[in-house]
């Protein structure tokens, strides 16, 4: 039997090193700027959540594989980034 081998952390030292580093990376990829529709997971209990139904697009690959890379990068869904897309055309009238 063998003894399980304790996780080490990196020292205070270094984190304080990269520190600048670290929050530059937290701010682009989970900062303010980045749109949300809603909160990650199941709503609280007692919350009233809006249902939604499946619905189907066609789109070519390029274009859908596209927009995976760019919803990926902003922290979204592709669904999500679909949802933001839709609400801005119509929200210019159009």
């Amino acid at each position: 039997m063998t003894k399980a081998a304790k996780r080490t952390y990196p020292r205070v030292a270094d984190l304080e090193k990269n520190f600048a580093k670290e929050a530059a990376w937290a701010d682009a990829r989970y900062g303010p700027h980045v749109p949300r529709l809603t909160k990650p997971g199941r709503p609280r209990k007692g919350a009233t959540a809006e249902k939604t139904q499946p619905h189907s697009i066609r789109v070519t690959e390029r274009v859908w594989l596209s927009l995976g890379k760019k919803a990926k990068t902003r922290g979204l869904s592709t669904n999500a980034a679909l949802q933001l897309a839709a609400m801005e055309w119509l929200q210019r009238g159009r």
